[in-house]
Formats: structure tokens, sequence, C-alpha cells
């Protein structure tokens, strides 16, 4: 038995650390056949390595000299990734208790071949949204954080290798963090909150959006504000009753935060902004009251920060329910008595209250799109409640 525990223990170690820690190779042939697996998940592997007596990475394109792509590192390793398709963000960081090189610099990159003869060398260098290369400063004593939003997860993905490179021969260690996209990271992905009906309070607590892509808005000035940052979505329907909602979203950070409500037109290819439904703080927390909808229409709420603040949120869909006779069709009946009646007493049934609380407009279309004011000197005030009047037909 005791036996048995001991071939167990062995296994497990052996298992264990072996998940845990990875080398990089000289050579990039030999690292595409030893990739570094990463699951669905966020995850951390140790990678150690000694940059010594390597061949000099020479590239097609480089001229004959030594590709250390713009840094002073020009002796390098390789280490094959294989990231998960949902990876948006890779950092890698130095150990603070292993390393004699004298810095370090890394970077993602590309072969079209990584078997070839040195010197012939076909190399892509991957860049983030904004076209910036994929390499680092020296991250010595520090680390560095790739986006990936740039990349293609089905092309690029299965052609990644971490380029670690320094000035002077010596060993390393270094912690590579896959990180993953949340699942509503995109607009066809987005968090579905489902029919909004009157009355009802929809809470989504703890929802994040760290490790978000951001997104690239054009047009509108306040979404285009929304663009350098983490972004995730919602969205929800309205039933055939809703014509307005409050909305407010908090975030933890109490920092920078964009929230947009869309209207699709006619998918998540291209948006309409809601009128009165776009707000950019720099306090966390966003709050829209009354802001108008359309009957059985899907909308999409975009809640963005720039990667600095971004973190956990509360988001509070609502809406109160109109009074009964906000729809001409349930007008109030107001039954006027004869002509008998003396106009100094008051109408049987009076006085009779209603309140334009939660109240529509009234619209002149079916598309909710002209609110008919009735000439109204009071050309501001866009909601309505009916009543009915039955006169006597000799008044």
């Amino acid at each position: 038995m005791v036996q048995l525990y001991r071939v167990f223990f062995t296994i497990f170690f052996a298992l264990f650390f072996s998940g845990l820690y990875a080398q990089s190779f000289d050579d990039p042939c030999d690292a595409d056949g030893n990739p570094l697996n990463y699951g669905p998940m966020n995850q951390t592997q140790i990678v150690s390595g000694a940059i010594e007596d390597v061949e000099p990475f020479v590239t097609s394109t480089s001229g004959g000299v030594v590709e250390n792509f713009g840094t002073s590192g020009d002796s390098a390793v390789f280490v094959k990734l294989e990231l998960d398709f949902a990876a948006s963000f890779l950092q890698v960081s130095w150990n603070a208790t292993a390393g004699s090189v004298p810095d370090l610099f890394v970077g993602l990159i590309g072969f079209d071949d990584p078997c070839v003869d040195p010197g012939d060398y076909v190399v892509t260098v991957y860049q983030n949204s904004d076209g910036d290369n994929l390499i680092s400063e020296d991250i010595e004593g520090g680390s560095v954080i790739f986006e990936l939003c740039g990349l293609d997860p089905i092309v690029d993905y299965e052609n990644l290798y971490l380029w670690v490179a320094s000035s002077d021969a010596g060993n390393f260690d270094i912690s590579i963090s896959q990180n993953i996209r949340p699942d509503n990271d995109t607009c066809d992905e987005a968090e579905d909150i489902g029919l909004v009906e009157p009355g009802m309070t929809y809470l989504l607590d703890d929802r994040s959006n760290e490790y978000a892509c951001r997104e690239t808005f054009t047009g509108d000035p306040c979404a285009t504000n929304a663009n350098d940052g983490a972004g995730v979505w919602f969205q929800f329907e309205t039933d055939n009753v809703v014509e307005m909602i409050n909305l407010l979203v908090e975030h933890e950070e109490e920092g920078e935060l964009d929230v947009v409500i869309f209207e699709p037109n006619p998918d998540c290819s291209n948006f309409i902004v809601v009128d009165g439904g776009c707000l950019n703080v720099t306090n966390g927390e966003v709050e829209f009251e009354n802001v108008v909808v359309k009957r059985n229409t899907t909308y999409y709420i975009f809640v963005n920060t720039p990667v600095d603040d971004w973190g956990q949120f509360d988001l509070t869909l609502s809406t109160c329910a109109p009074p009964v006779n906000h729809d001409v069709c349930l007008a109030t009946e107001i039954n006027f008595p004869g002509l008998a009646h003396n106009p100094d007493n008051p109408i049987p049934g009076g006085p009779f209250n209603s309140t334009t609380e939660c109240s529509y407009p009234f619209y002149d279309n079916n598309d909710q799109t002209v609110v008919n004011e009735f000439d109204c000197t009071y050309g501001n005030e866009q909601t309505a409640v009916f009543f009915k009047l039955n006169v006597d037909p000799d008044a």
C-alpha cells in the first residue's frame, strides 16, 4: 500500500509540475513540436530557459544581421503558444526570484515555416488593435500585457510564438498568463436580459468587463468616446406595452465609464443610438431616466471602461407601470349627465383623478417616431393620458 501511494504521488507530482513549468527552445522548429498548451480559462504557466550559445536569429528580411525587432535583444529563444480561441490578453511577467540575464525582451511573432534553414525565416510581427507591434521594452523586474484583440484567433492562434531575447547570455524565469474575454464581449454574444415588461426591475449584479476587447464605433460622438477601452454587451426586448425605461450602471472602479443604449439597424452590423441613451462619466455611475423606446423591439446596452479601470459592475434595468388610460383605447370614461343636470352640481362619479407619471407619448404613426402634441403650447410635454367623454346626444 505504501509503495502504491509512492507511485501515485510520484506520478501526480510529475504531472502537476509539468503543467506549471515549460521550457523555451533555441530553434523555432523545436518549439513548434513542443507547444505550450492553454485551456479555456485564465491560466498562468511558467517558462524557464537559458540564452547562451544560441543560433543567431536571422530572417529573410533582416539583411543578414540578427533580427531584434528594434530592441537590444540580439540572442533569442522561442516558445510556441497554443492559446484558447477566447484569449484576449497575454501577460508576460519577470519572476523576481530567478534570472541572470541583464535584460529581457519579448514579442509575439509568427512564421511562414518555422523549420527552414536559419536566415530563411519569413516572420510576421503581430499587432494590437492600434496597429502597434507586440514587441516589449525590457521587462526585467516587471511585465508587459499584450492585447490580442487585433488578431484572428482562427488563423493567428495556430501560428503564435513568443520571442524571448536578451542582450547577453544568462537564464530567465517568466510567467505567461492567458486571460479570457467575457462571454458577452461582442454584440452577437450579448447577455440576454429577456423580455422587459411594465413595472418590473431587472438586476444583473457582479458583471465584469475585465479582459474585454474594444469597439470601433463611428458617427455618434458620444458613442465614439467608448472606443478606447474594454466593453461588454447586453440586450433586451420590450413587450407590447413598454415605451420607456430606466437604467443604472454602477462600476466598482468609480472611474471613467461609458454606457450606450443602441437600437440595431437592422442588426449588430449597424446601430442607432437611442435619443438620450449615451453618457460618458468619470465617477463610475451612469443613470438614465425615462428613456423612450419602441414597443416589441430589441435593444442593446454597451458598458465600457478604459483598460486600467476594468472590473465588476451592477446593472439595473427598470420600467414603471403606466396608468391604464395611457392607451387611447383604454381611455377613462366620463358620462356627462343629461341637459336637465344643474351645472353647479358635480358630475356624478367625479372628481376624476389620474396621473401622467409613467405614461408615454402619443404617437401619430405605428413606428413611434412622430409624437402628436396637439399643437399644445406646452410643446415639451410628451406624456399623455386619455379620457372618453360620453355626452348627451341632445347637448
